[in-house]
This record gives C-alpha cells, sequence and structure tokens, in this order.
C-alpha cells in the first residue's frame, strides 16, 4: 500500500510540491496536505497516477502542459 511517506518521497523524487500535484489532481492544496499529513487515505486516481509516471507511462512535463490547456479552458 503506497503510504503518505511515499507521496512525500515521489513529489521530491519528481521535483514536485504539494500545490502542483493539487493542480495536477484537481483538488484543493488543503486536499493534498491531508494525503501528505497521512490524515487521510491516499485515492486510487493519485496512487495510479505516481505508478504510471514512475513507470514512465506518464511524462509529467507533458501532463502539466495539458492540464494547464485545461485551467485555460475552463
Amino acid at each position: 500500500m503506497t503510504t503518505s511517506n511515499d507521496l512525500r518521497l515521489w513529489l521530491s523524487r519528481h521535483g514536485l510540491v504539494q500545490s502542483d500535484l493539487a493542480v495536477i489532481c484537481g483538488v484543493s492544496a488543503r486536499c493534498v496536505r491531508f494525503w501528505v499529513a497521512g490524515e487521510r487515505p491516499l485515492p486510487a486516481h493519485l496512487r495510479l497516477l505516481m505508478r504510471a509516471v514512475d513507470d514512465n507511462k506518464i511524462d509529467l512535463p507533458w501532463l502539466a502542459k495539458v492540464v494547464g490547456e485545461e485551467t485555460k479552458a475552463a
């Protein structure tokens, strides 16, 4: 099972901060803080994202670009 510590390490390894993850996942920064603090379980979509990035199935620069475009369009 993926833990909050795994999430902290993953963020660091990929040069992300909590606010970056909030934008990518479409959630509030507060929600990400709960995940990082271990106050809420990591949702399935986040665990899948982490694995896809680690397995080179999703490229973070590409994802950031797409999320940025979607945010502007909304």
